[in-house]
């Protein structure tokens, strides 16, 4: 899952990285703590850090983690709905990107 996060008002690189890495941390945290039932998110990084015209920092964001379902299936679009998606396959490396326009 790649996405974009908005922080805060700047403070400089620095400082909004610390603010980020903490941030990216405690996501990961609750994303552990939910149970969600074919995925597991293992880790994530931050890349290309800015400041948007608003005068806050941002970040690109990737989590990444594991399929932990048996079974193959091959994802073909679109699917709109949790209902029509296709199964996971066990300890697969899931990479995906989201944006603005996969809101349905």
């Amino acid at each position: 899952l790649q996405g974009t996060y908005t922080g805060s008002a700047a403070k400089g690189e620095v400082e909004d990285w610390k603010v980020m890495n903490e941030a990216t941390n405690d996501m990961l945290k609750r994303l552990s703590g939910k149970e969600w039932t074919g995925y597991k998110t293992l880790t994530a990084y931050f890349v290309n850090y800015r400041v948007n015209n608003a005068g806050q920092f941002e970040y690109d964001v990737v989590f990444s983690g594991v399929n932990t379902e048996e079974g193959t299936a091959v994802e073909k679009e679109p699917n709109n709905s949790f209902e029509t998606a296709n199964p996971l396959s066990l300890n697969i490396l899931l990479r995906g990107t989201l944006s603005d326009q996969d809101q349905g």
